[in-house]
């Protein structure tokens, strides 16, 4: 019988965070789950490190060869066995009732119009450490149409949804969608939520449910500039694809606030290395 969720984490050289990630899924409340773990042809110890955990809810496939992050990320979804799918990055964790708060969503029948969960998460240092407290959607709870959540990517300029540890999705609607595409890498993430909007409605929980760890290409001025500019042409996409929903001021003010927003972002993470 197949579990009800998957949990996909892919990875390469992880062993510096791997064991704390999977951890943090054992130690959930919620335990109708597998773990699908494809590993990208690490050269670390991530696999000994998963294979330590001897504990059948965990499946690891190795590629033979590295085939990028695209190719590995969609592999890890295409693997997974539940209706349910967490997509979860190997540095990053999840609190205990994250997977049990998105499952109660996704499985009551009045909310057979969502097609994507997400929560607030804290940012965390490299050691695990909170440098910013629940992140995300704060002050709202919910249904969010489509239309409120473009009208808030342009209100705030950056990813209002969060990023793979915060949100849960149907298997059915990411097999209708395909796959993730990383013609712009720095928001695949982002991406594919407006694509499975496209779909349904968003659920925000108002809890504090993931942490999401930053690195040192984090604090790099040059990813900074990169996100920025990605995030300008998404903008832009948006813009030009919701004329009825986003006004031509906001989207000259979002365009500002991305980039003030990156850089600011890149000036902090910077003091945690």
């Amino acid at each position: 019988m197949n579990p009800l969720v998957s949990i996909c984490i892919p990875v390469y050289n992880g062993q510096q965070f791997i064991k704390d990630c999977i951890e943090s899924i054992l130690n959930q409340t919620f335990d109708d789950y597998e773990i699908v773990v494809v590993d990208n042809d690490s050269s670390d110890s991530t696999c000994e490190i998963i294979e330590s955990f001897n504990n059948k809810r965990i499946r690891l496939i190795r590629n033979s060869r590295n085939i990028g992050m695209e190719a590995n990320w969609n592999k890890s979804l295409q693997l997974a066995r539940g209706e349910l799918i967490k997509l979860l990055c190997a540095d990053d964790i999840i609190y205990p009732n994250c997977v049990s708060s998105q499952v109660d969503i996704l499985q009551c029948p009045i909310n057979f119009d969502v097609s994507l969960v997400t929560g607030l998460r804290n940012i965390l240092r490299k050691n695990g450490q909170i440098l910013i407290k629940s992140r995300g959607l704060r002050g709202i709870s919910g249904k969010i149409s489509y239309a409120q959540i473009v009208k808030l990517i342009f209100k705030y300029g950056t990813n209002p949804i969060g990023e793979p540890a915060t949100v849960m999705f149907r298997k059915k609607d990411f097999l209708k969608i395909g796959r993730f595409s990383a013609h712009r890498p720095y928001l695949i993430d982002l991406d594919f939520w407006i694509k499975l909007l496209g779909l349904g409605m968003l659920y925000v929980l108002p809890s504090t449910i993931a942490g999401f760890r930053i690195s040192e290409s984090s604090a790099s001025v040059s990813m900074s500039n990169s996100q920025a500019q990605e995030f300008g042409f998404l903008l832009k996409e948006l813009f030009l694809s919701n004329l009825k929903i986003v006004a031509k001021r906001d989207y000259i003010k979002a365009r500002l606030k991305c980039n003030i927003n990156f850089y600011l972002r890149a000036l902090i993470y910077r003091f945690c290395f």
